[in-house]
């Protein structure tokens, strides 16, 4: 949704660099870009310098650390799920936080919950979030025994019970954030597994 808009940003930051040139010359003329007689470097190049020493370390956090959990389990998922090890998984998490079938390359019966509006009542994935508990027993009725069961560490603290006495127990836990972005702080992404 912002990219209809870095057309007009690139406009504006291109604009705004060529006017700290011209700035730095004397009586508005413009500098000649041979010359280059003087030790101290320009206002524009402090400014892409800070605009680089600022945004590429936020870049790769943001792209290779923050929330990246989901995408973990999921890789795993699918070298357990080649092995043969995963026979169904179920995603007590809020809709659409897993990349799903393009990561898991399998085709094994996977379910998340429902996050379609309805009228006056709230979605599954909302329900859920408000009492994972009540929620998890009722879901439980209808479901047909997953081998795995994905959720974030936020929702296990108030499953954990729930799950160890239907027979799941911890397989992996990966990282997923440092800090809150929409929800309550989720940390990291777990896996439970059936227990043999």
């Amino acid at each position: 949704f912002v990219l209809p808009v870095l057309p007009i940003s690139l406009i504006f930051a291109g604009y705004s660099l060529a006017a700290l040139e011209e700035r730095g010359s004397r009586n508005g003329e413009k500098k000649r870009s041979s010359c280059i007689c003087n030790k101290w470097p320009s206002r524009k190049q402090l400014a892409i310098f800070f605009l680089l020493a600022s945004n590429i370390p936020m870049a790769l956090y943001m792209s290779l650390i923050h929330q990246r959990g989901t995408e973990d389990a999921m890789n795993y998922l699918s070298k357990e799920a080649a092995k043969g090890k995963v026979k169904s998984i179920v995603f007590l998490m809020p809709c659409h936080a897993t990349p799903y079938y393009s990561t898991l390359h399998n085709n094994l019966p996977m379910r998340f919950l429902d996050c379609a509006p309805s009228k006056g009542m709230p979605a599954e994935s909302d329900r859920f979030m408000m009492d994972p508990v009540s929620f998890a027993v009722d879901f439980a009725n209808n479901w047909s025994h997953p081998s795995h069961i994905v959720l974030f560490d936020s929702e296990e603290r108030h499953l954990k019970d729930f799950l160890v006495s239907h027979s799941f127990r911890e397989v992996r836990r990966f990282f997923h954030a440092h800090f809150k972005v929409d929800r309550d702080l989720q940390a990291s992404v777990v896996v439970y597994a059936m227990t043999d």
